[in-house]
């Protein structure tokens, strides 16, 4: 992943594909994504606030096809944000 506007991206094998619409390094990052036979990419916005001594982070996923949402929402917290949260705070 390179922090620029329109870098292109894929994860899990090609299943999600996007890129970059929008970067602000330790700010904000938005992002195209699309998945399967979608007819319009999702967006998903990841805000960055500093709180003191702690960041937080905001996510914003707007678009994702009701019949994946539910997916999505496991997904973001078992498989990204999760480990994410998890590898930051062993640091």
């Amino acid at each position: 992943m390179k922090a620029e506007p329109g870098f292109e991206f894929s994860f899990w094998g090609g299943d999600i594909w996007g890129k970059n619409i929008e970067v602000f390094p330790a700010k904000k990052l938005v992002q195209e994504w699309f998945g399967n036979d979608w007819p319009k990419p999702s967006i998903a916005t990841f805000n960055l606030e500093s709180k003191g001594d702690t960041t937080e982070l905001t996510l914003i996923h707007e678009g994702v096809p009701v019949p994946e949402i539910d997916d999505f929402v496991v997904g973001w917290k078992d498989f990204y944000l999760g480990p994410m949260k998890k590898y930051l705070e062993s640091k």
